[in-house]
């Protein structure tokens, strides 16, 4: 599905879009969202969760097997293998959504929703969840300000492209810029139109598209390092990178 072709992101960025926009529509024309959909241990946590495992392997292997990957380009890999697979782990409370397996009263008594996980924990941060919206926040400014940046300022390419940091295509930019607008339009039509309760976690569907974000960035390095401009004169990787973003097919 994820070749050098522009219909397919296309179709890629409509999918998400929709579906960034989802739980807000839903609750304007139908009423409550179902329940089983955006819950805890719902279909939507499950699918971000599954992508963030699947963006881990691809990055780790491509770290670790990838003929062309060496040097500052491979710790960038691990890096954000290792964030992507604990993003997994954190979402499935390190598998005690899967596997059901007792967690010790030490853990679950400073944990506010009483599960095996870091992020909920009252030791590490207070109840409104700050360190989470960090690093969402962080993670926003990597795939949308990131390659805008790379796109729009001539001047930062090279030291970007010498530091050999992953840059995430510019249709990823897209698909987080509708994602952010999404949440802002679920939480009006949910909370601010008709609710305040946090039964609907609206929330949830942002988080799982902001991870197989991640999945399609993974996906992008494998295409890259294939393509053999991870290891080249930062110049020709720029030029490189500039054809395969504008999707030119070579004769």
């Amino acid at each position: 599905m994820f070749k050098s072709s522009e219909s397919n992101y296309f179709i890629v960025v409509c999918i998400l879009t929709f579906f960034s926009f989802l739980p807000g529509l839903w609750w304007l024309y139908f009423g409550v969202f179902p329940d089983w959909f955006l819950r805890e241990k719902g279909v939507v946590e499950t699918i971000g969760a599954s992508a963030c495992f699947a963006a881990a392997i691809v990055f780790f292997s491509e770290a670790i097997c990838g003929k062309k990957t060496d040097g500052l380009l491979k710790v960038w890999l691990i890096l954000l293998a290792v964030m992507s697979l604990c993003v997994a782990g954190e979402e499935v409370s390190w598998g005690q959504h899967i596997f059901g397996f007792k967690v010790p009263a030490s853990i679950r008594d400073n944990n506010f929703q009483r599960e095996f996980n870091l992020h909920n924990s009252s030791l590490i941060q207070n109840v409104n969840n700050f360190y989470s919206l960090m690093f969402m926040k962080l993670l926003t400014a990597y795939l949308l300000l990131l390659p805008i940046f790379f796109k729009a300022f001539n001047s930062l390419r090279k030291p970007l492209v010498f530091l050999k940091i992953p840059i995430p295509s510019l249709y990823i930019a897209i698909i987080v810029l509708f994602v952010k607008n999404g949440l802002r339009f679920n939480h009006y039509a949910v909370y601010d139109g008709f609710s305040s309760g946090d039964i609907y976690r609206v929330g949830e569907m942002y988080e799982c598209i902001m991870e197989c974000c991640l999945l399609i960035l993974a996906i992008e390095c494998l295409l890259f390092s294939r393509r053999n401009i991870l290891n080249v004169h930062p110049q020709q990787q720029v030029e490189k990178m500039d054809m395969i973003l504008k999707r030119v097919k070579k004769p």
